[in-house]
């Protein structure tokens, strides 16, 4: 089964990479749909709790998720963008992290500074693309995902029996 599952994630690894537009939009697409569950069962959450207040409060936030659900699959560009936007944030944020920390431990040192480097700079690279980066940054990170994934998977050895 790992031989089987390691090729296909490699295939659909190099299918993502290859048309990261495509995998990207289907990437938020599926954010979108699991954000309407998720608000629907808040929402379902919300009648099991004590008190009204609680109650309109977990309706609320679900309502909100649901919503928020209901807008990215409506415009899954908007979606992209942001979703590019909060990567672009994210990777800044732990490359200055790593970057801090790196100077805080006694060994390791330059394996943190060289991924806080890395992470700051695709940080500023996507954000200094964006929103044009949402066309290909969410696809080409999940292609690259699933490549690495996948010869994990391969490199962990032959199928069980």
């Amino acid at each position: 089964m790992r031989t089987a599952g390691g090729i296909l994630l490699i295939l659909a690894g190099i299918l993502a990479i290859a048309m990261p537009f495509v995998a990207g939009s289907i990437t938020v697409l599926m954010v979108g749909f699991l954000m309407i569950a998720g608000g629907l069962v808040e929402i379902a959450h919300a009648f099991g709790r004590p008190s009204w207040g609680q109650r309109i409060a977990w309706i609320l936030l679900g309502l909100l998720m649901a919503i928020a659900g209901v807008v990215v699959v409506g415009h899954p560009l908007l979606g992209l963008a942001f979703l590019t936007l909060a990567l672009a944030a994210f990777f800044i944020a732990e490359g200055i992290i790593k970057l801090f920390y790196a100077f805080q431990v006694p060994v390791g040192r330059s394996w943190l500074v060289l991924g806080g480097i890395v992470a700051l700079l695709l940080g500023i690279l996507l954000w200094r693309q964006w929103p044009f980066s949402g066309i290909w940054a969410v696809g080409t990170l999940v292609g690259v995902h699933f490549l690495f994934d996948g010869f994990s998977l391969l490199g962990s050895g032959a199928d069980e029996a």
